[in-house]
């Protein structure tokens, strides 16, 4: 005697409910985005809107600016998977966004939850602009990337703590060895081939004056630990930048200190919006 297997709901004809219907699927922008949302901890609505219109799937009216109905619409579902805060910090202020620790899971950033403060949204804004004027500068650079200081923060933490498991002989790459963390690494190479010289310039976004000491402290570690090192500034601190780094370019270097030669890799430029 034989015996027919059962039919399956499939083979029966019945449609089977997908385990995960009704629950917002990621897209590759999707994914995309909120990486670059993680790794410069936080970005305002507009230029969310920037930031999405940038990108090779959006197809918007506007080149430059996603429209604020599908911003809000991506941010709810978005909000639904729980990978993303919403809100307003300043009242007369657009709303800002930024991962939280499932989010920061998901997109594979291996850094320390944190929530923006009123202090820091400045800050946090201009590297963002400066981040896009990067990409459309360098973006076409062989091995261009760009690391921001929340993924340089993450990575000395990693090498430091395996030095001390392995001991001082385990090997640190420059630009993670100094005191001072720079808001983001600019990372690419002189040519195509792959063994080709590779550029890691430090990127500076100031907006306000220092004392020349502390100036003159940062100015160190940049030319000691990264091949160039970037500025981008307020106009109205430009000056007092250009008059601090012209005195340490030629001063004497004290024992230990980088040469002249060295010092005169330190740029300076205008701050712009780019989002």
């Amino acid at each position: 005697m034989s015996y027919k297997q059962p039919l399956s709901k499939n083979q029966a004809g019945v449609k089977l409910t997908r385990s995960d219907k009704g629950k917002p699927r990621l897209t590759r922008r999707d994914r995309d985005v909120l990486r670059q949302i993680g790794e410069g901890t936080a970005y305002c609505f507009d230029q969310l809107q920037g930031l999405l219109a940038r990108h090779p799937d959006t197809q918007s009216k506007d080149p430059s600016c996603s429209s604020e109905s599908r911003t809000r619409a991506l941010i709810r579902r978005w909000e639904q998977l729980g990978l993303v805060e919403y809100r307003k910090i300043l009242h007369d202020e657009p709303g800002w966004i930024w991962l939280t620790r499932k989010g920061l899971y998901h997109v594979g950033l291996s850094a320390r939850f944190h929530e923006p403060s009123l202090a820091n949204l400045e800050h946090l804004f201009w590297i963002n602009e400066t981040r896009a004027l990067i990409e459309d500068t360098y973006g076409s650079a062989p091995g261009f990337t760009w690391e921001s200081e929340r993924q340089i923060r993450a990575t000395r933490e990693h090498l430091r703590a395996q030095r001390k498991k392995q001991g001082k002989d385990l090997w640190i790459p420059d630009e993670y060895r100094g005191t001072h963390r720079p808001d983001a690494l600019l990372r690419y190479r002189t040519g195509e081939e792959p063994d080709a010289p590779e550029i890691v310039s430090a990127i500076e976004v100031e907006l306000s004056e220092k004392p020349y000491k502390t100036w003159e402290k940062i100015f160190i570690e940049l030319t000691k630990y990264y091949t160039t090192a970037q500025y981008y500034v307020y106009p109205p601190i430009k000056a007092p930048l250009l008059k601090a780094l012209e005195t340490f370019q030629n001063g004497p270097p004290e024992y230990g200190e980088p040469d002249r030669e060295s010092r005169q890799y330190i740029y300076v430029f205008d701050i712009e919006e780019r989002l």
